[in-house]
């Protein structure tokens, strides 16, 4: 298991691969080539979600399940942006006034949620920028009737596990989406980019969650995080 650390400024490398971008998610020029799913290309109106079904941008699939209780889980889109309202009611908002860019982004929710190229090829994906959910960082920041307020010693993961096209793990990533270990005092509260290279050549990503803070029947820190901008490069002729 690899530890991934963010960084606030992409290194000379990125540049390369980021700069000459077009409106419409991919780059020109002489640039390497990339595809950004930045999720304005699925049909969602203002301060609204889409929690019910499966959809697509820019060629990725992005799996929603829904049980027979009517539950859901594994991605919905939303352009919700409330960051004051505690607690489930508003679990499909940012913990951000806006979007990464533009105004949608997704919203991972519960372990194993899927994401895939959706013409079974393999890519390298570059980076995709995430945050906290507002209902879980309000969860960890105060507390609720369901989550502990985080302390010394606390801790909220994302782990990224990355597919090649014959659904075979390749390799994994962790990003701590709170760490209140060794002295530190984070919970994340703005659009991060983490880095996705060194996972290869890959056709699927998976997300799962893991805390600190669990109980009887699992664990009590809210699932969720928000992802946008996945960047991923096109194959050169």
């Amino acid at each position: 298991m690899r530890k991934l650390f963010f960084y606030f400024l992409l290194p000379l490398v990125g540049i390369l691969f980021f700069t000459s971008c077009a409106d419409d998610g991919e780059n020109s020029g002489n640039a390497i080539p990339y595809v950004t799913v930045d999720f304005e290309d699925v049909t969602l109106h203002a301060d609204s979600t889409l929690k019910d079904t499966s959809f697509i941008s820019k060629n990725m699939t992005f799996v929603n399940v829904v049980n027979s209780w009517g539950f859901w889980s594994g991605f919905a889109a939303s352009s919700r942006y409330d960051m004051t309202t505690a607690g489930y009611t508003n679990d499909l908002s940012v913990y951000a006034p806006t979007a990464a860019s533009g105004k949608k982004y997704a919203v991972v929710y519960d372990n194993n949620a899927v994401c895939y190229f959706a013409d079974n090829k393999e890519y390298v994906l570059q980076e995709l920028k995430l945050n906290n959910s507002t209902y879980a960082y309000l969860s960890m920041k105060d507390g609720d009737a369901y989550a502990k307020k985080f302390e010394a010693g606390d801790w909220f993961k994302l782990t990224i596990y990355g597919y090649n096209s014959s659904n075979v793990k390749v390799d994994s990533l962790d990003y701590y989406l709170a760490d209140f270990r060794d002295g530190k005092s984070f919970i994340c509260n703005q659009w991060t980019s983490v880095q996705l290279g060194e996972l290869g050549l890959i056709n699927k990503l998976s997300f799962s969650f893991s805390s600190s803070d669990n109980g009887a029947w699992g664990m009590n820190t809210p699932a969720y995080v928000c992802i946008d901008d996945i960047k991923y490069i096109l194959p050169q002729n």
